[in-house]
């Protein structure tokens, strides 16, 4: 199983002994030590810390450093989207989309996407335009599907390969550009169709693919 190595995330909001603690957890984390990592976010977590609770979420899901419990993944992913995490609205926009561990919903999945687009608490906004050339540069209605794209791929969420990292990306583009748009088109267990953002045409969406393509070429 390919090791996901989490993303450190500021947030001027959050005391320094909080970002400490779950920058800790993420250290730990990357070096395997899942029963640290655990005591770490399940502390801050507690305490209401939304990063802590989407790590803590994903320790569960996954089995972590702890039994895996999909209902306790379900709860701390929706305790830390309720306070605008990206990363946990991502993760549930999928699970709506795929009928994973919830209903599924469709409508409720683009909603979650968009507004982990749109109002999310990512202080950098991703930016894949400058991806292409400018007689290519994307419409703004596209431009809000990089960002729901970049949500997933930018942290490395349910194992996407991170944007630009031409390695995790290799054996995706092994399978050629036709498979990969009906993965994304389709969604898989792990990724919403079209990203969550179902109101956009296929084109649209195919023209995204092509942004991060690039960007792994």
């Amino acid at each position: 199983m390919r090791k996901i190595w989490f993303a450190i995330l500021f947030g001027c909001s959050v005391s320094l002994s909080s970002l400490a603690g779950v920058n800790e957890g993420i250290k730990a984390y990357n070096r395997g030590d899942f029963a640290t990592s655990f005591r770490e976010w399940q502390t801050l977590a507690k305490k209401g810390d939304a990063r802590a609770q989407f790590y803590l979420a994903y320790l569960y899901e996954h089995g972590n450093g702890v039994r895996r419990d999909h209902d306790k993944a379900l709860m701390w992913y929706t305790l830390s989207a309720e306070q605008g995490n990206v990363e946990a609205l991502y993760a549930l926009a999928v699970k709506h989309a795929s009928g994973l561990d919830v209903p599924k919903n469709k409508a409720k999945a683009a909603e979650l996407s968009h507004l982990a687009a749109t109002t999310g608490n990512r202080t950098e906004k991703p930016d894949l335009a400058n991806t292409s050339t400018s007689a290519n540069t994307p419409s703004t209605k596209l431009t809000g599907l990089n960002e729901a794209c970049a949500g997933c791929h930018r942290a490395g969420i349910n194992g996407a390969p991170k944007i630009g990292d031409k390695e995790a990306w290799a054996p995706l583009l092994a399978q050629g550009p036709a498979t990969l748009y009906k993965n994304l088109l389709q969604g898989t267990p792990t990724m919403a169709p079209k990203c969550g953002a179902t109101e956009l045409s296929d084109a649209e969406v195919k023209r995204a693919l092509d942004l991060l393509i690039q960007a792994a070429q």
